[in-house]
């Protein structure tokens, strides 16, 4: 998902940093992202991963941000967005999508405005094959792009 998104974002005029290239196995830690992201001179943090639960009928995506972090506000308008621009895809989302805080490293340890995304749950059947189909993939970067759109138009109003 984030390699498409890439190109969706680059199209728009952003400008996009990859704080890995590839599948796993991986060996950057969370905290180095953090670190990756602050001292990169971005405006917001996006971290994109996909989930799984013990209960295979979780689903949907999910957006995080971290009520203890550095910027919570802006970290919290930009889930917002994010979820507002989900919310107009159910398709994608599978269910109504809010933002909800977490207190995971990556975006705690960050100092701009920083969001988790789940993008869906590979231990849910539909999930798993939605995560898998080009245009499924396509459709989550185009509206996760939307959400960045709508936060940089918005900023706090969103």
């Amino acid at each position: 998902v984030s390699h498409d998104s890439d190109g969706s974002y680059v199209a728009a005029g952003y400008t996009v940093i990859m704080s890995r290239e590839g599948f796993y196995p991986h060996t950057m830690t969370i905290s180095d992202r953090a670190k990756i992201a602050n001292e990169s001179g971005a405006d917001i943090f996006i971290s994109v991963h996909a989930n799984s639960f013990a209960n295979d009928a979780a689903y949907g995506s999910r957006v995080y941000y971290c009520k203890n972090q550095s910027n919570a506000k802006e970290s919290k308008s930009l889930a917002a967005a994010f979820a507002k621009a989900m919310g107009n895809y159910p398709g994608i989302s599978g269910k109504k999508f809010s933002p909800e805080n977490a207190d995971y490293v990556v975006i705690r340890d960050t100092e701009i405005p920083a969001i988790l995304i789940e993008s869906c749950f590979l231990t849910n059947q539909e999930d798993a094959q939605n995560a898998a189909d080009p245009a499924w993939i396509r459709a989550f970067a185009y509206a996760a792009r939307e959400g960045v759109d709508a936060y940089f138009d918005l900023g706090d109003n969103v």
